[in-house]
């Protein structure tokens, strides 16, 4: 697919990504994102910024490298201005809400609590109440890591409230899952059970046979162990053996060697130590495998933030060479703008002379004249004399007046060159609007304001000869100053057809057989008219 400008090019791999990342597909390759962010960053709105590094960081997360994924998401958070009207607060919840998930993975309660507390305060934002109840039951479950039983429960007690304040008595009777854990391990049956058959008639976690939803098998471990708690050993048995069938190996065999030891069946406890013993060396030899791509990934990490430091302290000197270059360019901006102000003050005293002697030349020529006209009434001795002093004078009015034309058309030319049309062409020639080619209608307004500003050239370029359209826009070009690879641009054609259209003019305007000196004598044209 072909794109018209780069804003369009980003803006697509932005939507792309974000779609993938919501149906659970590939996402473009983290190269392509870091594009996304890094342009972004330099042309982008705060939600725009956030959203691409979101973005950045979910590539990294699907790659395996969380520190990678986790420096992306502290980056988004960052550029984010929550003090904006229109900041993106569903983003921010996800945002936090991906980091709170690394931190779980990688074993990190305390950074998942933090995570966990930011996601509410967006939820709450956002609206998003069933979504605040869940992030509240996400951070009790941190704090189970953490042993702080206390923690949990008051916790669980807080989302349940809320479920049943906002209608859900059913989402709230599913948090019973922890307490009831609690309970049976602390040997406080009766609680147990009252609260086992509350979850069982009322959370609809459990079909019509009386099986619980998939997912929720843990549940059968805790009732087991509540059997065993009652000495009910052939009902303990029963739902340790459903574990087994739903998968959980572990809890399983070591449900079923709690009960064989208590039944005290000796071949029994063999068989299910050695199947629990197996399965808990799988489980340790994955965890290791997953120890040491954490390890891996740290080592990943930490060169990562040798080149992140290294680049910021790259971004340092550049900001304090922009700095300098800021201040050379003010101090250059200012000795230019003084040196224009003396040299138009200069040329406005000229121009002020220059019309005081030609007003002094004419007054001396109509006085001469009327001198002239005496003589040739009264003494015809002086007249010759004072015919040869008033065509002196003549000449010197007609110098006066020659010098005024020059000096007026170049000021008309300098500004010209500072008009909205020639600004407009010279974006197009070196700017932004680059790759957009002036219109005809554009063409006409330079034409036309270039007959109101300077008269006197452009009636002499069309006084004695006829220029083609190209070749009068090009010969206007280069009076404006435009070099010739711009002039190419704006024309829309090659070197070489410009240097032919020099020739053609330059032979029409001047009589001249080469293109070389077309700009030189234009030029002059300045001084003529």
């Amino acid at each position: 697919m072909s794109f018209s400008s780069t804003p369009d090019r980003m803006y697509h791999y932005l939507l792309l990504a974000d779609a993938a990342n919501k149906c659970y597909d590939t996402l473009p390759s983290d190269t392509i994102l870091q594009e996304v962010a890094d342009f972004y960053d330099r042309h982008g709105s705060a939600n725009e910024q956030v959203r691409a590094h979101y973005m950045l960081g979910c590539a990294y997360r699907d790659m395996g490298e969380a520190p990678h994924a986790l420096d992306c998401f502290h980056t988004a958070i960052d550029h984010a201005d929550t003090t904006a009207s229109n900041s993106n607060y569903r983003l921010l919840m996800s945002v936090y809400g991906q980091m709170a998930d690394l931190f779980h993975r990688q074993n990190l309660p305390q950074d998942e609590i933090w995570a966990t507390e930011q996601a509410g305060k967006f939820f709450l934002a956002y609206g998003d109440t069933i979504g605040y109840i869940r992030n509240i039951e996400l951070k009790a479950k941190a704090y189970g890591i953490l042993n702080d039983t206390l923690k949990v429960i008051e916790l669980i007690k807080e989302s349940q409230q809320l479920y049943i304040d906002y209608g859900y008595p059913y989402m709230a009777i599913r948090e019973n899952i922890i307490p009831i854990h609690y309970c049976v391990e602390k040997n406080e049956l009766e609680k147990a059970q009252t609260l086992m058959q509350e979850y069982e008639r009322k959370s609809r976690l459990f079909d019509d046979q009386g099986d619980i939803a998939k997912g929720r098998e843990a549940y059968y471990y805790i009732k087991g162990r509540y059997f065993i708690k009652k000495n009910r050993l052939d009902s303990a048995e029963y739902y340790m053996r459903k574990l087994l069938v739903r998968g959980n190996e572990i809890d399983a065999f070591r449900g079923l060697l709690t009960i064989y030891q208590q039944k005290k069946n000796t071949d029994s406890i063999v068989k299910y130590a050695r199947m629990y013993e197996d399965a808990v060396d799988t489980l340790n030899n994955r965890k290791r495998t997953e120890v040491v791509g954490q390890m891996s990934s740290m080592y990943n990490y930490q060169r990562f933030q040798q080149i992140a430091d290294e680049e910021t302290r790259k971004a340092e000197r550049a900001r304090l060479n922009s700095f300098i270059i800021l201040l050379c360019s003010l101090f250059l901006i200012i000795t230019l703008y003084y040196i224009f102000v003396r040299l138009r003050k200069k040329k406005n005293q000229r121009i002020m002379q220059l019309s005081q002697d030609y007003r002094q030349s004419i007054l001396e020529f109509n006085k001469v004249s009327d001198e002239l006209e005496k003589i040739k009434q009264k003494d015809t001795t002086l007249l010759k004399d004072k015919q040869n002093e008033v065509e002196s004078l003549r000449e010197k009015v007609l110098l006066f007046q020659k010098k005024l034309q020059t000096v007026n058309s170049s000021q008309q030319l300098i500004d010209f060159k500072d008009s909205n049309i020639v600004a407009l062409f010279k974006s197009k020639s070196t700017g932004s609007l680059k790759t957009t080619l002036p219109t005809d209608a554009e063409w006409n307004r330079l034409i036309k304001q270039f007959s109101r500003s300077v008269p006197s050239v452009y009636t002499a370029l069309g006084r004695d000869v006829l220029l083609s359209p190209t070749e009068l826009r090009l010969c206007i070009l280069l009076l404006l100053g435009f070099k010739i690879g711009d002039a190419a641009i704006l024309l829309n054609t090659s070197a070489q057809s410009i240097t032919n259209i020099r020739y053609k003019a330059n032979h029409k305007l001047f009589n001249e057989s080469t293109a070389a000196t077309l700009e030189k004598n234009l030029m002059n044209i300045l001084g003529k008219v």
